[in-house]
C-alpha cells in the first residue's frame, strides 16, 4: 500500500459508525433502562459490601426481622472490605418509614448504637450490637394489626473520625404483639420437626380463616445445630422475646460459653425448655441438660397397650360436631424409662409420658416418646395435648356460629392475648407495675392466689421489655431524686465542729504548749490547726470546694435459690455544680447502660442533642459521653447478670414448716424477711435476719406450738396519717411487713405521703432510704399458691459498671429480692372439643 496512514485513519473514522461486536450488542435496549442499571450496578465493585443484617435469634429462611418494642436485640450482619484496609464506625438506629428516628423519650431526638470496626481488604467480618427497640406510640400496640406502624433498622458505616458516608442500609421490622413471643427450635435436621408450624395452639384456628384477627402466641424459629452459634443470643437481656426452646437432636455442647451462660439465666428466670426425650437422649447425657432433666438413669423401653388405652381415654377429645378419632398405630411406639430428679414430677394424667421439674421460675419438661412420632402427628387431639401438657396453659373451647373462634374455656375466656399466657419469663425490675403487682386492698384470703386471668389482657409493656412504668424504676428514681444532691450539714451539725474547732484552738492548743514551756508557739500552730479542720469539715460533709458533684445509686438485685448469678439493676443519679460529661461503660461488654426514661424522671440530657450508645468498643460497651448540665441531675439505668462466686441455698421443709438458708455467695445480706403462700392459700412469714458470706441459718415459716404475729395472724389495717400536704392522707400498712424492719431508720415503713405523691420517712435520712421499696415489693409481688420470696438489702454494689468522673461523696444500697420456691403448677386437663368450621350455630356438639 503505497499510503498507509491514509488506511488508517479511514477506519479510525469508520470505527463509530460501523461499531463492533461487543459495543453493538445492547443497541436496542433503551438508556436508561432498569436492566441496563442493575447491569452497571454488577459490574461497578463497591468500596464496602455487606449482607443483610438479623435480630438474634433468627431463621435464614424467614427474611424479615420481627422485634417486640421496648426489647433489646442482638444485631449481626457481615461486611467485607473490596479496595483496601479500612478503619471504619459503624451507626445504627430504628427509623420509621419515613427515615426519621424514632424517640426514647430520653430527652434526646435519635439515639445511635456505635461501635469501630477494622476490616482488612478482602475479610468478610460478623459486625455484633446490641439495640433496643424502641416504644411506639401506644395508640398503636392494640390488637388490630392493620394500624401498627412499621419500623426499620438502618446501618449506616463512615470512614472513622473523618465521618463521611461510605454505606448505608435499611432494613424493615415487623412487630410482634405484647403476647406473642419466640418458640426456638433446635434441630440437627430441621424438616423433621416443622410439624411445630401446623399446631392450631400455635395458629389458633377461626372460621373466617382472616389471619389478621387469628391468635397467635408464639413464632417458631427453627436453627440447624451447626447455626445456633450465630443465630442464637449470647446474653439473658437480648433473650427476653423467646418463651420457650425446643431441644431436637442436637447437642447444646456446640453453644459458646456465653450462651450456655445465657440460657442456664434465661431458664432460671422462666424459660421454659422442652426436650425431645428420645432424639435429644445423647444431648441430655453430654450437656448441662443433664443437670436440669426431670428425668435420671434413662432407658429405652416400649409404650405398653394398657397405657395406650388409658391415655386414648383421657386425651382424646371430640371434633366439634361429635366424632371421635381415637389415637392409633400399628406399631409399637418406642419410649424412654428412668427415675424422676429432684423436685421433679410427671405431668397430672401422663405418667411415664410427660415429666416437668421447676429450675427457679423456669421448666423443664420431657417426653419420654418421639414427638415426630406419625402415630401423634396424625391425631387430630396432639395439639391439645402439647397446648395443655407440655405448654402448661389454660385448656381451650370452640365458640359455634358462622364466626367460630377458639378460645379459652370457663373462666379464661377473653384472656386470649393475655401474655401471661405465653411466657413464665419474669425480670422483676422491668415487670413489676400496675398491671402485674398485688393490688392495695387485695388479701391472700379473698382470691386464689392462682388465678391468672385476675391480670387484664392488656398491659403497658410486654414481659421483659425495658419499662418506664416499672415500680422499681418508679420508687427507685423517687428514692434517687430525693437523697441525690450535695449534703448540706445540718445547723447542729455545724455548732458541734464550731465548738469542736474552738476548744482544739484556744485551750487545747494553749494547755499544750503551757505545759512545754513555749506558749509563744501556740500562735505558730493556730493556721496548722485551721487547716486541718477545713480538711476535716470538708471530709465530714463530703464536699469538694469549689466544684461539688454527687453520685447516688439504688440498686435492686433479684437471684433464684441454687443459682450463681444475679440479674442487678442500678439507677444512678449525677448531681454536678459544673456541666459535666460523664462516661459510663462496661469494659467487658457484658451490660446495658441507659438515660432514665422520661416516664420515671427527665434526664440532665439537652433537647435536640443526639445520644450515642457505643457497642464493643476498645474503651467499653455503654455511653461514653454522657452530659448533665449545671446544677442539675442527670439519671442512669444499668442491668448486667452478676456473678455472686456461688449461690444463696435455701431448703424449705414444707412437712416441718421449717427453712433455712446458707450463703455461699460472697456477698453479706441484711435483715431478710421470708413471704410465702403455702399449700392451703394462707400467708406465711419467718425472719432469717443478716447472714455473712460462708454462714448459714435456719428457722420456722410457721411455729405450731405458740402463737406469732408474723405467722399465718391477720394484721390489724392501721392507717398513718400524713403530714405533709394540703389535707390529711393514709398510707395502709398491710399485712407483708417485718417490724424488726422498722428498727432501721433506712428500711423503717414510709410514715407520710408528701403532696407530690412522694412515700417518705419522717426521719432523717443521710444515706440511701429503702423503707419504700420494700413495702412496694413486699406488699404488690403476686404471690402466687405455693411460691415464696424473701427480701433483704445489702451495702455492696458488684456491679462491673465504670463511671468517671468520680464523685468524692458516693452514696449507694442494693434491696435484694430472693425466690426461695416457684408457685405451684396446678392441674392439667385437655381442650373441651376440637375446632371445627361451623355452618349451622344449632349443632350439637359432644362431651368427652
Amino acid at each position: 500500500m503505497k499510503n498507509p496512514s491514509i488506511v488508517f485513519w479511514c477506519i479510525v473514522l469508520l470505527m463509530p459508525l460501523v461499531g463492533c461486536r461487543g459495543c453493538s450488542q445492547n443497541l436496542n435496549t433503551p438508556e436508561g433502562s432498569a436492566d441496563d442499571a442493575e447491569a452497571k450496578k454488577k459490574k461497578q465493585k463497591q468500596r464496602l459490601a455487606a449482607d443483610e443484617l438479623r435480630t438474634l435469634p433468627f431463621a435464614k429462611e424467614q427474611p424479615l426481622n420481627m422485634v417486640k418494642p421496648g426489647h433489646w436485640y442482638q444485631v449481626r450482619n457481615k461486611i467485607k472490605a473490596n479496595f483496601g484496609d479500612e478503619s471504619l464506625t459503624a451507626a445504627i438506629s430504628v427509623v420509621d418509614r419515613d427515615g426519621i428516628p424514632f424517640s426514647y423519650g430520653w430527652g434526646s431526638d435519635s439515639v445511635y448504637f456505635m461501635r469501630n470496626l477494622s476490616l482488612a481488604v478482602g475479610q468478610e467480618k460478623a459486625i455484633d450490637a446490641t439495640i433496643l427497640h424502641p416504644f411506639l406510640p401506644q395508640d398503636n400496640l392494640g390488637d388490630d394489626t392493620r394500624t401498627r406502624k412499621t419500623t426499620s433498622i438502618r446501618t449506616r458505616f463512615s470512614n472513622r473520625g473523618i465521618g463521611t458516608p461510605i454505606l448505608e442500609e435499611t432494613f424493615p421490622c415487623t412487630m410482634l404483639d405484647g403476647y406473642q413471643y419466640d418458640l426456638v427450635v433446635l434441630s440437627r435436621d430441621i424438616s423433621r420437626h416443622l410439624f411445630w408450624r401446623g399446631l392450631d395452639c400455635i395458629v389458633w384456628k377461626r372460621a373466617d380463616d382472616i389471619q389478621e384477627y387469628r391468635v397467635v402466641p408464639h413464632r417458631i424459629i427453627d436453627i440447624q445445630e451447626d447455626e445456633i452459634t450465630t443465630q442464637f443470643p449470647n446474653r439473658l437481656a437480648t433473650l427476653t422475646s423467646v418463651s420457650h426452646v425446643v431441644i431436637n437432636d442436637v447437642s447444646l455442647s456446640v453453644m459458646t460459653q456465653e450462651q450456655q451462660e445465657a440460657l442456664a439465666d434465661w431458664l432460671y428466670f422462666g424459660g421454659t425448655i422442652i426436650i425431645n426425650g428420645p432424639e435429644a437422649l445423647g444431648s441430655i447425657e453430654a450437656s448441662q441438660l443433664k443437670d436440669w432433666s426431670p428425668l435420671a438413669n434413662l432407658l429405652e423401653g416400649e409404650w405398653s397397650d394398657d397405657s395406650q388405652v388409658e391415655f386414648d381415654r383421657t386425651w382424646t377429645i371430640r371434633i366439634a360436631g361429635g366424632e371421635r378419632i381415637n389415637f392409633q398405630n400399628d406399631r409399637k411406639i418406642p419410649i424412654l424409662r428412668g427415675d424422676l430428679t429432684e423436685n421433679a414430677s410427671w405431668v397430672p394424667t401422663l405418667e411415664g409420658l410427660v415429666a416437668e421439674r421447676l429450675v427457679g421460675q423456669g421448666r423443664v419438661v420431657i417426653t419420654t416418646f418421639p414427638m415426630t412420632d406419625a402415630a401423634f402427628l396424625r391425631w387430630p387431639s396432639y395439639s391439645s395435648l402439647i397446648h395443655n401438657a407440655i405448654l402448661r396453659k389454660p385448656h381451650r373451647t370452640p365458640s359455634l356460629g358462622t364466626e367460630a373462634n377458639t378460645l379459652y374455656a370457663d373462666s379464661f375466656e377473653g384472656t386470649e392475648r393475655n401474655p401471661f399466657h405465653s411466657t413464665r419469663l419474669r425480670l422483676w425490675a422491668r415487670d413489676l407495675d400496675a398491671s402485674t403487682a398485688r393490688t392495695e386492698r387485695e388479701t391472700e384470703r379473698k382470691r386464689p392466689e392462682n388465678d391468672i386471668a385476675r391480670f387484664p389482657v392488656k398491659k403497658s409493656t410486654s414481659f421483659g421489655a425495658w419499662n418506664p412504668e416499672s415500680s422499681i424504676v418508679e420508687k427507685a428514681t423517687e428514692c434517687l431524686r430525693e437523697s441525690s444532691g450535695i449534703t448540706v450539714p445540718r445547723v447542729a451539725t455545724i455548732l458541734k465542729l464550731l465548738a469542736g474547732y474552738l476548744i482544739v484552738l484556744v485551750p487545747i492548743n494553749w494547755l499544750f504548749f503551757r505545759l512545754l514551756g513555749r506558749v509563744e508557739l501556740a500562735w505558730v500552730a493556730a493556721p496548722i490547726i485551721a487547716m486541718l479542720g477545713a480538711a476535716y469539715v470538708a471530709g465530714s460533709v463530703r464536699l469538694d470546694v469549689g466544684f461539688s458533684r454527687s453520685q447516688t445509686s439504688f440498686g435492686f438485685l433479684e437471684v433464684h435459690n441454687e443459682h450463681p448469678r444475679g440479674a442487678l439493676s442500678n439507677f444512678y443519679a449525677f448531681y454536678t455544680s459544673l456541666s459535666t460529661n460523664y462516661e459510663a461503660v462496661y469494659k467487658e461488654g457484658n451490660g446495658l447502660v441507659a438515660p432514665v426514661l422520661r416516664g420515671a424522671m427527665r434526664t440532665g440530657v439537652g433537647e435536640g442533642q443526639s445520644l450515642e450508645y457505643w457497642n464493643a468498643d476498645d474503651r467499653g460497651s455503654g455511653l461514653q459521653r454522657f452530659s448533665v448540665l449545671s446544677n442539675s441531675t442527670g439519671m442512669l439505668q444499668s442491668e448486667e447478670m452478676v456473678g455472686m462466686s456461688g449461690a444463696l441455698r435455701w431448703t424449705l421443709d414444707s412437712e416441718n414448716a421449717k427453712i433455712q438458708l446458707k450463703n455461699d455467695t460472697v456477698i453479706p445480706i441484711r435483715d431478710i424477711g421470708v413471704f410465702g403462700i403455702d399449700d392451703k392459700g394462707k400467708l406465711v412469714m419467718s425472719w432469717i435476719g443478716s447472714i455473712e458470706p460462708g454462714q448459714s441459718t435456719a428457722q420456722f415459716v410457721q411455729p405450731r406450738s405458740q402463737s406469732s404475729k408474723l405467722v399465718n395472724t391477720v394484721l390489724p389495717e392501721r392507717g398513718v396519717v400524713s403530714v405533709s400536704g394540703n389535707r390529711p392522707r393514709t398510707i395502709q400498712e398491710g399485712r407483708r411487713w417485718f417490724p424488726q424492719w422498722d428498727g432501721n431508720p433506712l428500711l423503717k415503713k414510709p410514715t407520710s405521703i408528701r403532696s407530690d405523691g412522694l412515700l417518705w420517712t419522717d426521719e432523717p435520712v443521710d444515706d440511701v432510704y429503702m423503707g419504700a421499696m420494700l413495702l412496694v415489693v413486699a406488699e404488690r409481688y403476686p404471690l402466687q399458691q405455693g411460691e415464696y420470696i424473701a427480701l433483704g438489702w445489702t451495702d455492696a454494689n458488684p456491679s462491673a459498671l465504670q463511671i468517671s468522673p468520680t464523685s468524692s461523696e458516693q452514696k449507694h444500697k442494693t434491696v435484694v429480692l430472693m425466690h426461695i420456691r416457684a408457685a405451684s403448677l396446678g392441674d392439667v386437663q385437655p381442650d373441651t372439643r376440637i375446632f371445627a368450621s361451623l355452618k349451622d350455630e344449632d349443632e350439637e356438639t359432644g362431651g368427652n
